[in-house]
């Protein structure tokens, strides 16, 4: 119990209540704490992306830049912006803008890398 000590009290838990803890309850704290921990860093990646995009508008485009509600979806409270369900099941729901736009990243890419083989087989 005392190898695990030094992880808990970097985790949030307080000396005292620490050894009133299970081994369970430790590492369930320990845990949520190291995945709530890595949501915060992938929200922050995500804004930080979302902010370099409306750099890149600011500097090239300034006419086309998005509304901060249109850049940043979860701004816009309307209706209009919350998922569709399809066919009457919550966990399908319509892909959203940027899936779409990966998934079309992902077949240019597919197209390049056989583009690539087939020169290299020549």
């Amino acid at each position: 119990m005392y190898g695990i000590y030094p992880y808990a009290v970097e985790n949030g838990i307080k000396s005292d209540d620490f050894w009133k803890m299970t081994f369970d309850e430790i590492m369930v704290h320990i845990t949520a704490t190291i995945k709530h921990h890595r949501k915060v860093l992938k929200e922050r990646a995500v804004m930080d992306h979302k902010t370099a995009e409306l750099m890149a508008f600011a500097v090239n485009d300034p006419s086309k830049m998005p509304s901060v509600e249109k850049h940043y979806g979860f701004m816009d409270d309307s209706d209009e912006n919350k998922p569709t369900i399809i066919n009457n099941e919550p966990d399908q729901l319509e892909p959203e803008d940027w899936q779409n736009d990966q998934a079309i990243l992902l077949q240019q890419a597919m197209s390049v890398k056989a583009v690539n083989a087939r020169k290299n087989k020549e």
